[in-house]
């Protein structure tokens, strides 16, 4: 059977982009020029493809109306480099009172990662789930996610597995996440560790709600897989709103969470629909998530 040149090179790119395998340091070039055109609001300062898919809370945006159109005063950055798929994942954080933002980015990059093909962003301000940029900064400053030596370093399996256990736990009372000890969750802008003795415990379990009773099912997940530092972001769906789960594990487990979700358009999930734990100012999720 003869093979079109045409479907050869199309079989060709495939497979060169199913098995690529970009430096850091090539990446590191991408996230450089990404930081710079946030913090300068100039996108023509990214190395993008003409006719860029761009999503911004899961919903396919204009570039040219995006948040990099906003110049942002970064106050801290961090980038998770998955070199296995030439992908990496930035969380920011800028506390301006004008303009605050926690953020994060998602940039896909060609076999060679040079050029950005496709972005993703998670964008979460005033109004949405627990937001508050100058105590997440706060809580952010305080952590150490140090790089693993490489025989110590947990495989793609298990830090994904990781994160599906704590995404699926949500909609299935039989899935346990392999929390360590301590472990601290930062979901909007509070903290499940924000008292000083709760620092070495595992308070990651605070505010999970019931599953049994309110399933919600996070669908559509995207993943960014660092093992150099044991990181996994997981871009999805949390019921009806756009969500980011980060995870930091070490031996297996679970030591710290950074979540980021956005209302749905025209919602407000901050005022009236939570009520407040007696442990660290953390919220239950009480409001029906399938609907906000």
């Amino acid at each position: 059977m003869k093979i079109s040149g045409h479907l050869f090179l199309t079989f060709l790119g495939n497979f060169r982009l199913a098995f690529a395998e970009c430096s850091r340091d090539t990446l590191s070039d991408g996230v450089d020029a990404y930081l710079y055109a946030q913090s300068e609001g100039e996108i023509e300062e990214l190395p993008v493809i003409a006719n860029l898919n761009y999503t911004e809370n899961r919903v396919r945006t204009n570039l040219d109306n995006s948040i990099v159109t906003n110049d942002l005063t970064l106050d801290w950055n961090n980038t998770l480099y998955d070199i296995a798929t030439c992908t990496t994942w930035t969380e920011l954080v800028s506390s301006d009172p004008k303009k605050p933002y926690v953020l994060g980015m998602r940039l896909q990059f060609d076999e060679d990662g040079a050029t950005i093909t496709k972005m993703d962003s998670m964008v979460t301000t005033t109004g949405d789930w627990l937001f508050n940029a100058t105590a997440t900064l706060q809580y952010f400053k305080r952590e150490s996610w140090g790089i693993i030596p490489e025989n110590k370093r947990d495989s793609r399996a298990t830090l994904k597995a990781a994160a599906d256990a704590y995404a699926d736990m949500f909609s299935n009372v039989s899935s346990i996440p392999p929390f360590g000890t301590p472990c601290c969750r930062t979901e909007g802008g509070g903290s499940t560790c924000a008292s000083a003795n709760s620092t070495n415990l595992n308070t990651c379990v605070l505010g999970i709600p019931d599953a049994s009773k309110n399933p919600v099912y996070l669908v559509n997940r995207e993943y960014v897989i660092d093992q150099a530092y044991g990181t996994v972001q997981v871009l999805m769906d949390f019921g009806r709103m756009a969500d980011s789960h980060q995870f930091m594990l070490r031996e297996g487990k679970i030591r710290y969470v950074h979540t980021m979700s956005a209302c749905a358009k025209g919602k407000n999930c901050t005022t009236s629909t939570v009520r407040r734990m007696p442990v660290d100012g953390m919220a239950r999720r009480s409001v029906d998530l399938r609907s906000v």
